[in-house]
């Protein structure tokens, strides 16, 4: 992993542990939904150099071994407007949650069907409306489904994007 990466990661993951998060596979799923949600709404992932181009597909790849958790001090400023209210959405939604928990919210995302694999995921799945599985789920757990339901039309608009910036068949 390039070192700008492991720097916006780390950067990442001082942010959850200064919220108070110290559990590296919580902070590891949280980031996960931070990238994921960043996608959906702004067609980037906050960690882009965990994204690479495979065939014609993108895939994000976020391994917990690249990382350690360093509770360290870092500046707000070295995180952009947008990242920083995704990662307080994310951390608003979901950060009462114990692993588990998000655990069996995830794995009922369409880039999983059940099982968690954060190495390999194809970044086209994050491009939909959440399925009613994952929806339930999340309602199950108190999450606020409101706060994470973007139009077909945003959607749409973001997969063109993506379309355009990685000439891909998405």
């Amino acid at each position: 992993m390039p070192s700008e990466a492991r720097s916006k990661l780390t950067i990442v993951c001082q942010w959850f542990l200064a919220k108070g998060c110290t559990d590296i596979e919580k902070i590891a799923l949280l980031t996960y939904l931070s990238d994921r949600e960043h996608l959906r709404r702004y067609g980037r992932t906050i960690n882009r150099e965990l994204c690479r181009r495979s065939g014609h597909e993108i895939l994000y790849s976020l391994n917990v071994g690249n990382f350690k958790l360093e509770n360290t001090v870092f500046g707000e400023d070295e995180l952009s407007d947008t990242e920083r209210e995704v990662l307080n959405l994310v951390w608003n939604l979901f950060g009462a949650l114990d692993v588990a928990q998000l655990g069996d919210i995830i794995s009922s995302f369409p880039e999983f069907h059940g099982t968690i694999s954060l190495e390999s995921v194809l970044i086209s799945r994050w491009l939909v409306d959440y399925p009613e599985e994952s929806k339930r789920k999340m309602r199950l757990h108190n999450v606020k489904l409101d706060l994470l339901e973007l139009s077909e039309a945003h959607l749409k608009a973001v997969r063109r994007y993506l379309v355009d910036i990685f000439a891909l068949p998405l």
